[in-house]
C-alpha cells in the first residue's frame, strides 16, 4: 500500500471511538470468562462491545446469534 494511501487510512481509523482498557473492564472481562466459558481476550472482546453500547459484535470467532448478556455475535460469513 502506498505511504500516501496507509496515511488516509490510519486518519480514518483515528475518528472511531476507542473504548479503554481499564480495571474495570478487565474485571468485567474476567466475569464474562467465567459466566460464559470464553477465553479472556474474547471475553474482553465483549466487555470493551458492552461499554461502547454496542449492541452486535461481528466475529467468526463466536456462536453466530448466541447472547451474551446485552451483546449478541454474529458470523459475517455466514
Amino acid at each position: 500500500m502506498p505511504v500516501d494511501q496507509a496515511k488516509r487510512e490510519l486518519d480514518l481509523l483515528s475518528r472511531l471511538e476507542m473504548v479503554e482498557i481499564d480495571a474495570p473492564m478487565v474485571l468485567r472481562a474476567v466475569g464474562i470468562e467465567q459466566r460464559w466459558q470464553l477465553s479472556y481476550w474474547d471475553s474482553l472482546i465483549i466487555a470493551a462491545a458492552e461499554r461502547a453500547g454496542c449492541a452486535t459484535v461481528y466475529s467468526e470467532d463466536f456462536s453466530d446469534g448466541r447472547r451474551y448478556g446485552v451483546v449478541v455475535a454474529r458470523n459475517p460469513f455466514l
